[in-house]
């Protein structure tokens, strides 16, 4: 199988990417630097997935964008950036 690389810049990107394809690889790298493989799981969708995935991006699209949806991105990042700094002075 062949891995195309590409910069996914939106939830609905990743998932229409994943849509796309009958098979694919999911990589878990760890948090730290030098960001290893930690594991490696294979996935495969049926064509009726592939079609669930698909009609969800065109519906989530149609969606506005909410100031509520950015506060809980914001705060679970503040969050991360909490637990990694505790985590480095530990």
């Amino acid at each position: 199988m062949r891995v195309k690389s590409c910069t996914i810049r939106s939830n609905h990107q990743l998932v229409d990417a994943l849509a796309e394809n009958e098979r694919y690889p999911l990589i878990f790298l760890t948090l730290e630097a030098p960001h290893l493989c930690a594991n490696l799981l294979g996935s495969h969708l049926v064509p009726h997935e592939q079609q669930i995935l698909k009609t969800s991006v065109k519906h989530g699209q149609s969606f506005p964008s909410s100031p509520h949806i950015q506060f809980g991105k914001n705060f679970s990042n503040k969050e991360y950036k909490k637990l990694q700094l505790l985590r480095s002075t530990i």
